[in-house]
C-alpha cells in the first residue's frame, strides 16, 4: 500500500521556507553533494533527508511522457547521455541510442535522479547545469517546464 506523501518545508539554514521539492529541483547539487552525503546527519537534517530519498524515489518511479527520439511514434522508457555532454535524449525499449557508443561505454542509461545527478557530477560542477539536467529529466516525466510551488506540488504529491 503507497503511503501519502505530505509536502515538508525546510526549516533551516539558507533554503529556509521553501518546499523540500522545490529545492530537490531548484537545488539538486545542494541536496546531493550537502544532504546526501552528510555523514552523521543530527536535527532537522534527518527527516528532510528521509523526505528527499522519498521524493527521489517518487521521482524515479514515474513514468517518462516524452517520445522517443528514434524513428518510432512510441512514448520513450528510458534516458540516455552521451559522455562529455550534458544533453539528454529518450528512448523506447525498441530503439537503440547510439549504438557503437553503447558497445565502447561512451553512453550511459539516466532513468533516475541520481542517475542524472552522477552524470552532471561527472561533468561539471556548475550547480545550474545540474538544475538544468534533472530538470529536462523532469520534464521528460511530466514536470512543468515553469517549476513553481503548483508545479512541484502536482509533480511529486498528486497522486
Amino acid at each position: 500500500m503507497n503511503q501519502v506523501l505530505e509536502p515538508m518545508t525546510v526549516t533551516f539554514g539558507k533554503h529556509a521556507g521553501m518546499s523540500a521539492g522545490a529545492l530537490l529541483l531548484n537545488e539538486p547539487k545542494y541536496v546531493c553533494k550537502w544532504v546526501f552525503e552528510k555523514a552523521n546527519p543530527s536535527g532537522p537534517l534527518v527527516p528532510l533527508k528521509d523526505h528527499l530519498q522519498r521524493l527521489v524515489r517518487k521521482f524515479d518511479s514515474k513514468p517518462f511522457t516524452a517520445a522517443c527520439h528514434g524513428l518510432c511514434t512510441r512514448p520513450a522508457t528510458r534516458g540516455v547521455a552521451r559522455d562529455k555532454m550534458l544533453a539528454l535524449t529518450w528512448w523506447c525499449s525498441r530503439c537503440e541510442p547510439f549504438e557503437r557508443d553503447i558497445e565502447r561505454g561512451f553512453v550511459r542509461n539516466v532513468n533516475g535522479c541520481r542517475g542524472v545527478l552522477d552524470h552532471a557530477a561527472d561533468h561539471t560542477q556548475d550547480a545550474k547545469l545540474w538544475r538544468r539536467s534533472l530538470r529536462e529529466l523532469g520534464s521528460a516525466k511530466g514536470l512543468a517546464n515553469r517549476v513553481d510551488d503548483v508545479a512541484v506540488l502536482e509533480f511529486f504529491y498528486d497522486s
